[in-house]
């Protein structure tokens, strides 16, 4: 059943902004531009500081006030939070989840960044996925974005494994059962988020028998995710656009390498799925789950073993120029001038050591 043009998106929304004026206008407006209406009393905006942040780190301008003055620009009547201090993505989205899931009637939750923009018909999917998810118990993420790392075979209208953590709902009793281990993970982030101790968020996962292909908060859910035995779910039909060239981590070769240039446009299409198509599906997305982290276990090694291989490459430079530098002091040593001058240099020597005693 569709939402009509008269009523109100049903779930909490939660939204992170950062540092990134343009992107910020993009994703607001098409928030506030959806086909149907959005409660400004249940939207969330927090913005992250700009201290302590990568960005400061880099040397890039403070644009933070700006990103505000946007924000009341489009949701005037929402909650806005600001931070001081960078918190990162992670403990922000902890705090957007534990905000959201205290408002009446929030057995779902809608979270969305600055650089995912929303076609028209994005919310509209986002209800339609809820409503086949809560027939399943194992479905307990789902989005419109149509990333997957499994090819759309089936079309558009039908679901996929979620291959992003972009502009997602989060079911609340998954938020309620992983959240002692994700809070572990949150409080062994002493640091800023860019900076965070990879091996010891392993070390402290590992602990709880959740061992993540990464430290980042993505890789870090979709292990815990995995090891309960859950599943997210994107659509077919992509609603959405990702416009981060420029972010935690993502650069713009990065991001036209991954083809996310060619993305396309709003086409208008409707996305339809029912209970009964996924349910006959479900055994074959269980298994898509588990060739998906197979990929991006092969697509990690493939990075390690890539930046082991550039390591190994300047090593040997390395040892080439040391050994360079071993046999021309060797030959400079060896030489009728090096030998000449040796009385003077220990002259100048003892005259240096004796000047330092007095």
């Amino acid at each position: 059943m569709k939402l009509s043009v008269e009523e109100t998106f049903p779930y909490p929304i939660g939204i992170l902004l950062f540092n990134s004026p343009e992107y910020s206008e993009i994703v607001l407006r098409s928030l506030s531009s959806q086909d149907i209406k959005v409660d400004p009393s249940r939207v969330v905006i927090t913005v992250d500081g700009y201290t302590h942040s990568k960005d400061e780190a880099v040397g890039k301008d403070n644009q933070v006030d700006q990103v505000i003055k946007i924000a009341e620009k489009y949701f005037p009547n929402s909650r806005i939070v600001q931070n001081t201090n960078n918190q990162g993505i992670a403990k922000q989205f902890h705090f957007l989840e534990n905000e959201l899931f205290n408002f009446p009637n929030s057995e779902w939750a809608l979270f969305l960044e600055h650089d995912f923009e929303l076609f028209p018909n994005y919310l509209r999917g986002i209800d339609t996925l809820v409503k086949v998810a809560n027939h399943f118990d194992e479905v307990v993420q789902v989005d419109c974005t149509g990333g997957s790392a499994i090819a759309a075979s089936r079309g558009t209208n039908s679901v996929y494994p979620a291959g992003h953590h972009w502009a997602y709902a989060l079911k609340k009793s998954h938020h309620v059962e992983r959240n002692s281990i994700l809070s572990v993970y949150i409080d062994s982030i002493s640091t800023s988020y860019y900076l965070r101790d990879w091996q010891e968020i392993n070390n402290t996962l590992q602990r709880h028998g959740v061992y993540p292909l990464g430290s980042d908060k993505d890789h870090v859910e979709m292990a815990i995710r995995n090891n309960m035995g859950k599943l997210a779910l994107t659509s077919g039909l992509r609603m959405g656009r990702h416009i981060g060239a420029q972010g935690e981590h993502f650069t713009p070769e990065m991001f036209e390498k991954m083809g996310f240039n060619d993305w396309d446009s709003y086409s208008g299409s409707d996305f339809h799925v029912t209970p009964h198509e996924v349910e006959k599906i479900l055994t074959v997305l269980k298994h898509e789950v588990l060739l998906s982290v197979h990929q991006v276990a092969c697509n990690v090694n493939e990075f390690w073993f890539s930046k082991m291989s550039q390591a190994n490459n300047e090593i040997v430079n390395l040892r080439n120029e040391c050994t360079t530098l071993k046999s021309d002091n060797e030959k400079l040593i060896s030489s009728k001038s090096w030998r000449i001058t040796a009385l003077l240099r220990g002259i100048d020597k003892a005259i240096n050591s004796l000047f330092k005693k007095s």
